[in-house]
Parts: structure tokens; sequence; C-alpha cells
């Protein structure tokens, strides 16, 4: 008789160079101090083409899998979600659910698209 010895799940974290990446963008898109703004979650994530899932109805996106990033960040009273490359030099802010029509018409602001190329 073999016994197989399974290890538990690996814990993969999220790297400081994405957190603050994406802190810095959604700091800029709500003018709320970097600091104020923590990871709350940070999950790898596969997604199925380079708008990571989040394509526009006249977007064009690239049809490779991207591996990336599903960063949930809050400032204590809002929660905002990221997903990313696996190194954020793309990445999304997702649409959020708003509860009344005053709340949607400032989603578009925060909807964000970002190519960093320079790093």
């Amino acid at each position: 008789m073999v016994l197989a010895v399974i290890p538990p799940q690996a814990t993969v974290q999220l790297p400081s160079t994405v957190a603050t990446r994406l802190r810095q963008a959604l700091s800029k898109q709500t003018k709320i101090p970097p600091a104020k703004l923590k990871v709350v979650e940070a999950t790898p994530k596969t997604w199925p083409d380079g708008c990571l899932g989040l394509a526009k109805a006249d977007e064009m996106c690239t049809e490779a899998l991207v591996t990336g990033w599903r960063v949930v960040f809050s400032n204590g009273n809002q929660r905002w979600i990221y997903l990313s490359d696996k190194q954020a030099r793309v990445y999304r802010l997702e649409p959020q659910p708003y509860k009344n029509s005053q709340s949607c018409k400032s989603s578009t602001s925060l909807e964000a698209v970002i190519n960093d190329s320079s790093t």
C-alpha cells in the first residue's frame, strides 16, 4: 500500500508592486489618499482575454488567456475591485452595482483601462 502525501494549498501573495500600482490608480480616480485604501482580498485569476473579461461593446481584445489578479480595496466605507494582469501593467476597475441613478451617472469616471508599458 502506497500513501500519497498531498501538500496543503500553497498561498500566493499579491506582489507589493501590483498592490502599489493599483492603489495609486484607485487613489487618482477617487481622490482618496493611498494610505486610506487597504487591500482586503487578493486572488490569482486567469482572465479570458486581454480586456480581462470586461470588454466594452465596441472594444477589440486579444483572445489569449491572461494570468493576473482580482484585488479588492476598501477605505472602510466602500469597496472597489480591480482586475489586472500579473504585473498590473493592464488593469481595469470592475463596474460597481449602483442603487440609485445619481450614483450610476458617475460610474463611468471610475472605470479605468491602463496599459503601462513603461515598466
